[in-house]
Protein backbone atom coordinates (compact mmCIF):
# COMPACT_ATOMS: atom_id res chain seq x y z
CA UNK A 1 0.00 0.00 0.00
CA UNK A 2 1.85 3.53 -1.20
CA UNK A 3 0.64 6.89 -0.14
CA UNK A 4 1.45 10.23 -1.25
CA UNK A 5 0.91 13.69 -0.04
CA UNK A 6 0.59 16.63 -1.88
CA UNK A 7 -0.37 18.79 1.19
CA UNK A 8 3.05 20.87 1.66
CA UNK A 9 3.03 21.74 -2.32
CA UNK A 10 -0.49 22.78 -2.64
CA UNK A 11 0.52 25.69 0.35
CA UNK A 12 3.03 26.68 -2.05
CA UNK A 13 0.80 27.75 -4.76
CA UNK A 14 -1.38 29.15 -2.39
CA UNK A 15 -3.84 26.04 -2.16
CA UNK A 16 -5.28 24.94 1.14
CA UNK A 17 -7.84 21.68 1.98
CA UNK A 18 -9.41 20.83 4.40
CA UNK A 19 -11.61 17.08 5.34
CA UNK A 20 -15.29 17.46 6.61
CA UNK A 21 -14.87 13.79 8.15
CA UNK A 22 -17.38 12.30 10.69
CA UNK A 23 -14.66 10.64 12.63
CA UNK A 24 -10.60 10.71 12.94
CA UNK A 25 -9.59 8.26 10.56
CA UNK A 26 -11.81 8.61 7.42
CA UNK A 27 -8.67 11.04 6.31
CA UNK A 28 -6.27 8.55 6.23
CA UNK A 29 -3.80 8.34 3.69
CA UNK A 30 -5.69 11.26 1.91
CA UNK A 31 -3.13 12.79 -0.40
CA UNK A 32 -3.92 16.21 1.52
CA UNK A 33 -3.64 15.93 5.21
CA UNK A 34 -1.00 17.96 6.43
CA UNK A 35 2.32 15.55 6.41
CA UNK A 36 3.60 15.21 9.98
CA UNK A 37 6.99 15.42 8.36
CA UNK A 38 8.05 15.64 5.00
CA UNK A 39 10.14 11.89 4.94
CA UNK A 40 7.30 10.21 6.46
CA UNK A 41 3.80 12.25 5.44
CA UNK A 42 1.40 9.85 7.73
CA UNK A 43 1.24 9.67 10.87
CA UNK A 44 2.09 6.96 13.30
CA UNK A 45 -1.89 5.84 14.15
CA UNK A 46 -2.21 6.36 10.07
CA UNK A 47 0.73 4.23 9.60
CA UNK A 48 0.15 1.06 12.41
CA UNK A 49 -3.88 1.17 11.00
CA UNK A 50 -2.72 0.55 7.07
CA UNK A 51 -0.19 -2.10 8.08
CA UNK A 52 -2.29 -3.54 9.71
CA UNK A 53 -4.94 -3.99 6.49
CA UNK A 54 -1.70 -4.84 4.80
CA UNK A 55 -0.66 -7.95 7.53
CA UNK A 56 -4.18 -8.83 6.83
CA UNK A 57 -4.15 -8.94 3.27
CA UNK A 58 -0.74 -10.85 3.06
CA UNK A 59 -2.06 -13.05 5.93
CA UNK A 60 -4.80 -14.45 3.84
CA UNK A 61 -3.01 -14.47 1.10
CA UNK A 62 -0.19 -16.60 2.50
CA UNK A 63 -3.41 -18.90 3.79
CA UNK A 64 -5.03 -19.01 0.53
CA UNK A 65 -1.32 -20.60 -1.18
CA UNK A 66 -0.99 -22.47 1.79
CA UNK A 67 -4.29 -24.33 0.89
CA UNK A 68 -3.27 -25.07 -2.80
CA UNK A 69 -1.84 -28.36 -4.01
CA UNK A 70 1.23 -26.30 -4.76
CA UNK A 71 3.48 -26.45 -2.07
CA UNK A 72 6.30 -23.48 -1.22
CA UNK A 73 9.39 -24.61 0.85
CA UNK A 74 9.30 -22.59 3.89
CA UNK A 75 12.65 -21.42 3.73
CA UNK A 76 11.39 -19.40 0.24
CA UNK A 77 8.17 -18.05 1.56
CA UNK A 78 9.93 -14.09 2.24
CA UNK A 79 11.77 -14.03 -0.50
CA UNK A 80 9.01 -15.25 -2.99
CA UNK A 81 6.74 -12.37 -1.45
CA UNK A 82 8.66 -9.61 -0.80
CA UNK A 83 7.23 -8.10 -4.23
CA UNK A 84 9.50 -9.58 -6.43
CA UNK A 85 9.09 -10.95 -9.87
CA UNK A 86 9.74 -14.67 -10.82
CA UNK A 87 10.01 -15.90 -14.36
CA UNK A 88 7.60 -19.16 -15.31
CA UNK A 89 10.74 -21.56 -15.20
CA UNK A 90 11.74 -20.18 -11.63
CA UNK A 91 7.91 -20.59 -10.16
CA UNK A 92 8.15 -24.30 -11.55
CA UNK A 93 10.97 -24.46 -9.35
CA UNK A 94 9.74 -22.55 -6.11
CA UNK A 95 6.24 -24.81 -6.70
CA UNK A 96 4.03 -21.44 -7.31
CA UNK A 97 2.88 -23.15 -10.48
CA UNK A 98 2.68 -26.77 -12.01
CA UNK A 99 4.40 -26.17 -15.30
CA UNK A 100 5.08 -23.56 -17.82
CA UNK A 101 3.09 -23.30 -21.37
CA UNK A 102 1.54 -21.67 -24.69
CA UNK A 103 -1.87 -21.81 -24.76
CA UNK A 104 -1.76 -24.84 -27.34
CA UNK A 105 0.12 -26.86 -24.07
CA UNK A 106 -3.03 -25.43 -21.46
CA UNK A 107 -5.68 -26.34 -24.20
CA UNK A 108 -3.64 -30.15 -24.61
CA UNK A 109 -3.29 -30.16 -20.25
CA UNK A 110 -7.00 -29.00 -19.83
CA UNK A 111 -8.49 -32.28 -22.03
CA UNK A 112 -6.02 -34.19 -20.67
CA UNK A 113 -7.41 -33.82 -16.77
CA UNK A 114 -10.58 -33.71 -18.50
CA UNK A 115 -10.44 -37.74 -19.76
CA UNK A 116 -11.29 -36.05 -23.54
CA UNK A 117 -9.55 -36.14 -26.85
CA UNK A 118 -11.31 -34.07 -28.77
CA UNK A 119 -12.85 -30.20 -27.73
CA UNK A 120 -14.47 -27.44 -29.52
CA UNK A 121 -12.18 -24.20 -27.88
CA UNK A 122 -14.83 -21.42 -28.20
CA UNK A 123 -13.99 -17.55 -27.42
CA UNK A 124 -16.81 -15.50 -26.34
CA UNK A 125 -16.71 -12.09 -26.57
CA UNK A 126 -18.94 -8.98 -26.81
CA UNK A 127 -20.96 -7.84 -30.16
CA UNK A 128 -19.58 -4.85 -29.87
CA UNK A 129 -15.81 -5.82 -29.91
CA UNK A 130 -13.41 -7.10 -32.54
CA UNK A 131 -11.33 -10.18 -32.91
CA UNK A 132 -8.31 -8.54 -33.94
CA UNK A 133 -4.61 -8.93 -32.56
CA UNK A 134 -3.35 -8.82 -28.87
CA UNK A 135 -1.67 -5.57 -29.88
CA UNK A 136 -4.81 -3.77 -31.19
CA UNK A 137 -8.21 -2.83 -30.36
CA UNK A 138 -11.19 -0.84 -31.13
CA UNK A 139 -11.67 1.60 -28.66
CA UNK A 140 -15.85 0.68 -29.25
CA UNK A 141 -18.85 0.50 -31.32
CA UNK A 142 -20.00 3.35 -33.60
CA UNK A 143 -17.29 6.14 -35.94
CA UNK A 144 -13.99 5.71 -33.60
CA UNK A 145 -11.55 4.87 -35.71
CA UNK A 146 -9.06 2.06 -34.55
CA UNK A 147 -6.34 2.54 -32.20
CA UNK A 148 -3.12 0.72 -31.75
CA UNK A 149 -1.51 0.25 -28.42
CA UNK A 150 1.74 -0.64 -28.02
CA UNK A 151 4.45 0.40 -25.31
CA UNK A 152 1.84 2.53 -23.89
CA UNK A 153 1.33 4.49 -26.87
CA UNK A 154 -2.06 5.33 -27.98
CA UNK A 155 -2.34 6.32 -31.46
CA UNK A 156 -4.94 7.35 -33.35
CA UNK A 157 -4.41 5.55 -36.99
CA UNK A 158 -7.63 7.90 -37.90
CA UNK A 159 -8.12 6.69 -42.21
CA UNK A 160 -5.64 4.21 -42.68
CA UNK A 161 -7.70 1.71 -41.81
CA UNK A 162 -11.11 1.27 -43.29
CA UNK A 163 -13.83 1.83 -40.26
CA UNK A 164 -14.90 -1.39 -39.34
CA UNK A 165 -11.97 -3.28 -40.33
CA UNK A 166 -9.20 -4.29 -37.47
CA UNK A 167 -5.99 -4.98 -38.72
CA UNK A 168 -2.47 -6.11 -37.29
CA UNK A 169 -0.15 -3.30 -38.29
CA UNK A 170 4.09 -3.02 -37.55
CA UNK A 171 6.13 -0.76 -38.95
CA UNK A 172 9.40 -2.22 -40.90
CA UNK A 173 12.90 0.03 -40.89
CA UNK A 174 14.29 -2.40 -43.09
CA UNK A 175 17.58 -3.05 -43.66
CA UNK A 176 19.61 -6.20 -43.14
CA UNK A 177 20.69 -5.26 -39.37
CA UNK A 178 23.86 -4.52 -39.79
CA UNK A 179 25.58 -1.45 -40.16
CA UNK A 180 26.12 0.15 -43.53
Amino acid sequence: METVNINGTLKKIGVATEAVKSAANKDMGSPFKAAVDLDHPLTENDRALLQEIVDQFYAGFKDVVKASPNHIDEKNWTMLTDGRVVTGKDAVGYGLIDQVGDLDAAIAKAKALAHIEHAKIITYRRSDETAGSIYASSPGAGNAPPQVNLLNLNVDLGDLIPKGQSEFLYLWTGGSGTDE
